[in-house]
């Protein structure tokens, strides 16, 4: 039986929209949205496009029930026209409704208080814990008003933005800046903010700026700790990070690199610790290890020290957060002179050698009880000891949390002993979304932990005196 010609063609649009409807985005987690928008009056020809892309490929297409949206109108001063939760989809022809009465009709483009106002809108409105993306529309360069403290004669980013920047990219937000027209300043604050830039034409549809933030939603984030490894006298080391990309269209490997790496800490910036331009791929929802070689030059001196690393990029992406706190180490540079002193040095360096291998060999220990607070009822477990040198890991096991002396797949955390301090490491930080910090000694600190099933456990590690 012959089949006609217009049920194959029936046939053949079924599959393309069931194609179609099998691909389309099924977000089930709510995100922070921000947008950024230039109101200058340069901004005049450009700004019914602007809210057209709003109001289709944002609020329309973009934003679920659940999602939090603010919309930061700027120009020598800074207005919010929306600060709110989307209850349901029927708010959506409301948010547009505000959308549309935004005009192009400021003076001077204040970008660092628009800054200042959206970090303040979200602290008060938002969950600190929340994904965040930020997306900038701007046509030119930062141009504050002689009052702002962000001015500057030249139009240039001052040291108050500068530092400003730093506090958003510790923050983890993702940041996309669409530069409208061929300025480079908008291209210089994307690398300002850590963030992703797009050119657009001096004339843009909505179209093509939806075209520009097909990924918008899509980030690779840092999971768990970054970790630098103990420096050698030379200032050679390595550093040990796992990225995680999620939320892209494209089923694709996302291609990251990294030009730069800042190394602060607070006597003496060095500008550039990495040895080449370093390039990976990341599968999609997948979690990638990586080691960086790095080489510090005139490295400081034997020891221990805090600071921070700032990752600029040369792809589209790059990871969040962009600046990270982070802890390393020194090791001493001996001299070739130590080798040919005399023999009441050398026999001095023996004598302490001994004296020192003697008091090291004393471990220290730690003894302490894993308390876990239930309901109304505390849970007492057998008592633990913690020894200097070796590791104790918190493992979570069915519906509770115990202490193991091996690592496996269950283990939350890692338990060690440095100068006589009980230390703890999160190797999985998405069990611990309420600890801002760990303290340098954790016996006596209370801490929750997020259990497979959503549940929270509170637990403490009580010193136990000895016996």
């Amino acid at each position: 039986m012959e089949v006609p010609k217009y049920f194959s063609l029936l046939l053949a649009v079924f599959f393309i929209l069931a194609g179609t409807f099998i691909n389309a985005d099924e977000r089930e987690e709510p995100v922070d949205v921000i947008i950024a928008l230039d109101k200058s009056l340069s901004m005049v020809e450009e700004i019914d496009a602007v809210k057209e892309y709003v109001r289709t490929a944002i609020i329309d297409q973009l934003l679920i029930p659940g999602d939090f949206l603010t919309v930061v109108a700027f120009f020598g001063k800074t207005q919010i026209p929306i600060s709110a939760f989307l209850k349901t989809n029927k708010e959506k022809d409301n948010l547009s409704a505000t959308i549309s009465r935004i005009e192009a009709d400021g003076r001077f483009t204040d970008i660092g208080h628009a800054l200042d106002v959206l970090a303040t809108e979200l602290e008060k409105q938002s969950d600190p814990d929340r994904k965040k993306y930020l997306l900038l529309i701007t046509d030119g360069k930062q141009e504050a008003p002689p009052e702002s403290k962000y001015y500057s004669p030249d139009g240039s980013f001052n040291h108050e933005f500068l530092a400003n920047t730093r506090v958003i990219q510790m923050k983890g937000w993702k940041i996309h800046v669409l530069g409208i027209g061929t300025d480079q300043a908008a291209r210089e604050l994307a690398e300002q903010l850590s963030g992703k830039y797009s050119e657009v034409s001096s004339e843009p549809t909505s179209e093509e700026l939806a075209a520009k933030t097909e990924d918008f939603l899509g980030r690779v984030d840092l999971v768990g700790p970054l970790l630098l490894s103990r420096l050698t006298a030379q200032g050679k080391g390595k550093i040990r990070l796992s990225l995680a990309s999620q939320g892209y269209k494209k089923r694709e490997p996302i291609q990251l690199i990294i030009h730069r790496i800042k190394l602060s800490i607070p006597a003496k910036d060095f500008d550039n610790i990495l040895t080449r331009e370093y390039q990976f791929d990341l599968k999609p929802e997948e979690v990638t290890e990586i080691k960086i070689p790095i080489q510090v030059p005139d490295p400081p001196g034997k020891g221990e020290y805090q600071g921070t690393l700032e990752f600029f990029f040369a792809s589209e992406e790059g990871f969040l957060p962009a600046v990270i706190p982070v802890n390393f180490q020194v090791r001493a540079s001996f001299r070739i002179w130590f080798i040919l002193a005399g023999g009441l040095i050398l026999l001095a360096l023996l004598t302490a050698a001994i004296v020192w291998a003697l008091v090291a060999g004393k471990k220290i220990k730690i003894r302490f009880r894993l308390e876990i607070e239930g309901e109304n009822i505390i849970k007492k477990e057998e008592i633990y000891t913690a020894r200097e040198g070796k590791f104790l890991f918190i493992d979570q096991v069915e519906e509770t949390i115990t202490i193991s002396a091996k690592r496996t797949t269950h283990s939350l955390a890692k338990l060690s002993v440095f100068k006589k301090l009980l230390r703890m490491s999160i190797l999985k930080r998405e069990f611990f979304p309420r600890l801002r910090d760990v303290p340098a000694d954790l016996r006596g600190f209370t801490f929750q932990v997020r259990l497979e099933n959503g549940s929270y456990l509170t637990a403490k590690l009580a010193a136990v005196e000895k016996s």
